[in-house]
């Protein structure tokens, strides 16, 4: 969740901080990831662009970020990036739904499995702890004590040759 939140945090960094250059799109390509399980299979795309600009004092840098099925190679773009910080540019233009979208998607989905695991924690322990015999509030944590091993009153002693208990 941390994770997602300092990535939409740079992002809007760069969006407003104000500096801008023209950038250029060096290449963009399909990655293609696919999962198995059992006999499924289930493949998802995403496209990457690799992006080259110039900041004011001449220097040169590239980076690779997630971008539109409209931008193509060779495409000018408009490169956004924090003051001092060229290494955290977007080409993303600023209020990009998507992006909101994705951080809001990954929050959920990550908060929503946080809470299930805290609930399944809660339920097994809770399971546990009523397992375990112990109960609150007796402040006695001995084991119960055991049932006494001498016969009743007036049951007849043992024949001779039986080994005879030890003394109370």
């Amino acid at each position: 969740m941390v994770w997602v939140l300092i990535r939409h945090r740079r992002i809007r960094a760069a969006w407003y901080s104000g500096l801008t250059a023209e950038g250029r799109c060096l290449r963009a390509y399909e990655v293609t990831t696919t999962r198995r399980q059992g006999h499924r299979e289930s493949s998802s795309s995403s496209l990457l662009h690799v992006y080259e600009f110039s900041t004011p004092d001449g220097r040169t840098h590239r980076f690779e970020e997630a971008g539109s099925a409209t931008v193509f190679e060779g495409d000018a773009v408009v490169v956004r990036y924090p003051a001092g910080r060229p290494d955290r540019a977007t080409a993303t233009p600023p209020g990009d739904g998507r992006v909101r979208a994705r951080a809001g998607g990954q929050l959920a989905a990550l908060a929503f499995f946080t809470l299930l695991s805290l609930a399944i924690g809660v339920v097994f322990f809770t399971v546990a702890k009523g397992l375990s015999g112990e109960k609150k509030g007796d402040g006695d944590s001995r084991p119960p004590a055991l049932p006494s091993l001498r016969p009743p009153s007036g049951f007849p002693e043992p024949p001779p040759g039986f080994p005879a208990l030890p003394p109370p």
